[in-house]
């Protein structure tokens, strides 16, 4: 199991609960405030990007974000311990750095949360999991209609591997390995 943009912690903490204590659970971030869009985001992601840097955020989770940045791999395990999760002892490993860096995964994934926003952060989570995918694992891609880079880099690649299918479409999107 894995994360990718894992921030203060919160689905992690859920991913780690639900899932059995001998099971790895991979969480990949940057664990400071999240990289800037590329060219191939629009103009709504560079905006949000410009409004986390400016630090006059609004809101409860956005201050908490914008605070914590610095620190925010100690306040994810905080979180997760705050719900009970024994971060030391569920075989639970954050591995700070950009994907492009750090995200090498060479053993079955049977579940992958995607939630690094922009176009060129989904497209590098695709392409180093799709293949490690389990036959039945599951892909969720959180900022699938938050925006708009991220819908692109799945839609630009689902239709063209026949080994997934969309199972759930809401907000997120959840694609699956079928065969």
């Amino acid at each position: 199991m894995l994360e990718a943009g894992v921030a203060m912690g919160g689905s992690a903490s859920i991913i780690a609960k639900s899932k059995a204590p001998s099971r790895e659970l991979r969480l990949y971030d940057v664990f400071a405030l999240l990289p800037a869009p590329s060219a191939q985001d629009d103009e709504k992601s560079h905006e949000a990007y410009q409004y986390f840097l400016s630090g006059k955020v609004q809101g409860l989770v956005d201050s908490n974000y914008v605070a914590h940045a610095p620190e925010l791999m100690a306040f994810a395990r905080e979180t997760m311990m705050q719900v009970g999760v024994d971060v030391a002892n569920a075989n639970i490993h954050f591995i700070k750095g950009l994907y492009e860096d750090t995200l090498h995964v060479e053993v079955p994934i049977a579940f992958a949360h995607i939630d690094c926003d922009w176009y060129e952060s989904v497209v590098t989570c695709i392409g180093r999991i799709a293949d490690r995918m389990s036959p039945g694992g599951v892909i969720l891609f959180d900022d699938y209609n938050s925006f708009s880079g991220c819908r692109r880099a799945v839609d630009e690649w689902l239709p063209n591997d026949t080994r997934f299918k969309a199972i759930h479409a809401d907000w997120t999107v959840a694609i699956q390995r079928v065969s």
